[in-house]
């Protein structure tokens, strides 16, 4: 069972790989979904060595459409960087909420040799099981599901449906909503072998009259917790 834990700086990657993470998606702006990370943040995952970051390429909160031109850019900005533990996860959708089939062959050319994620974008597709041959059709490695609906628990049938219609063709990761006290449900209802969640510490209460938002920080406890819940055996 590999798990994924959502971090927003080097210190959070740090945090969950020695708690016992097998990988990190790299992200900002947890508040609206996660939004592509800065460039400096992203270039300090050099200090990781081999182990797997996967980098949020999103431009702006919203919808995915129309925003393509932002996402090629971002991209190609990002694997110039040359990192060897590089995975970039993104997306764009048309106007009827399907895949972009031009824009995620064009996302496709610019990730390059990187192991490429479809993010929840894919959640928003009317037809998600002829999505799925699309992304493998397109040579997406994975996508992040939690199978269309608010939470992976409540998800848990088209997630199922999913991995038995693709085998082994692609990578199902599953998030929303996964906490330890729930993990072994999901993983047993779908049959999934990769799951996603955040382990953020509790939000401290504000300590003024001027809300400027919080800084989100892994919790290491969290993630042993969830660690530990995914891979019982």
């Amino acid at each position: 069972m590999l798990v994924e834990v959502i971090a927003c700086s080097l210190a959070d990657a740090v945090v969950a790989r020695e708690a016992g993470a097998d990988r990190v998606e790299l992200c900002l702006a947890m508040e609206v979904g996660g939004l592509t990370p800065y460039l400096h943040t992203i270039r300090a995952m050099s200090q990781m060595d081999s182990f797997p970051v996967a980098v949020m390429v999103r431009p702006q909160p919203g919808g995915f459409v129309d925003h393509l031109s932002s996402t090629l850019v971002q991209i190609e900005e990002i694997v110039s960087l040359g990192l060897p533990n590089l995975h970039i996860v993104s997306g764009v959708l048309n106007s009827s909420n399907e895949l972009d089939l031009a824009g995620m062959r064009a996302i496709r050319r610019a990730a390059g040799s990187v192991p490429l994620v479809c993010h929840r974008c894919f959640d928003l597709t009317p037809y998600p099981l002829v999505a799925i041959e699309q992304l493998i059709d397109l040579g997406f490695n994975r996508v992040l599901t939690s199978g269309q609906a608010p939470t992976a628990l409540l998800g848990a049938e088209v997630i199922s449906r999913i991995l038995d219609q693709t085998g082994d063709r692609i990578e199902v990761i599953v998030g929303a909503g996964i906490r330890p006290h729930n993990v072994r449900e999901i993983i047993q209802a779908t049959g999934v072998k990769q799951v996603h969640a955040s382990c953020f510490e509790d939000a401290p209460a504000l300590s003024g009259n001027v809300d400027f938002g919080v800084t989100l920080k892994v919790s290491g406890e969290k993630v042993k917790e969830l660690v530990k819940a995914a891979k019982k055996s």
